[in-house]
């Protein structure tokens, strides 16, 4: 698929637009920006990033080529197939360990998903609440006081997203070969947060996942991720 256009200013009512050409971390000093200026400034940034190592931007995917995976997530056709029956062996599996005993299994009472295929405005949505976690914990740190606007503090909002949140169109979850996994184990639901990550490497499911049954399935993890795999 063709790397089409990619997006511009958040407010943006009209959908994708060529961005700017700003190199990592911006280029404007001032401390002045609103936090909507601020934002835009960091996404322009990590777009520019995504760029310049060859990361493409991924246009809509249309209707005819998604498929129900369960609920509310789609992903690809040949995608959603697997992941449905990735899904259906795992529970199958997990039930199979449970009769046995097994302490991981009967700490398990769900497994799912909680993401899939994202639209520019899902992408975006889910964008948004990524850089205000991690804007907070910058304002909380008290490492730009006076300049949490500043180009400096633009550099490390830019450097903190980079590895934990693709801007909006760049990731696979926009091309419709991404899934986020989700599962409730020893009473903690764990889904697509990078305040789990310990957690998820607990998880019967990420154990069952990793133990070659993603692969089986045509499912990679993302390596910074336990709950994102991704369909080759």
């Amino acid at each position: 698929m063709g790397a089409g256009r990619v997006p511009g200013a958040i407010g943006a009512g009209g959908g994708p637009a060529v961005a700017t050409n700003q190199p990592l971390g911006g280029t404007s000093p001032t401390v002045d920006r609103s936090f909507t200026e601020f934002r835009q400034a960091v996404l322009d940034a990590e777009i520019e990033h995504s760029k310049h190592r060859g990361k493409q931007y991924y246009p809509a995917v249309p209707d005819s080529e998604l498929e129900v995976v369960e609920g509310r997530f789609k992903m690809r056709k040949s995608a959603a197939k697997d992941c449905r029956e990735l899904l259906a062996a795992a529970r199958a599996a997990l039930e199979g360990d449970k009769k046995k005993n097994d302490d991981d299994a009967t700490k398990t009472s769900s497994i799912g998903i909680c993401s899939a295929y994202r639209d520019y405005n899902d992408d975006l949505r889910a964008w948004k609440n990524s850089f205000k976690k991690h804007y907070n914990e910058m304002i909380r740190s008290k490492k730009f006081v006076g300049q949490e606007h500043s180009k400096e503090a633009q550099k490390h909002m830019v450097r903190v997203l980079i590895p934990l949140k693709a801007p909006p169109g760049f990731s696979n979850h926009s091309h419709g070969t991404a899934v986020d996994f989700q599962t409730s184990f020893g009473g903690v639901n764990y889904v697509a947060d990078s305040s789990q990550h310990d957690g998820w490497r607990t998880t019967w499911l990420y154990k069952w996942l990793t133990d070659g049954n993603g692969k089986t399935y045509g499912f990679k993890q993302l390596v910074t991720e336990e709950w994102h795999w991704d369909h080759a």
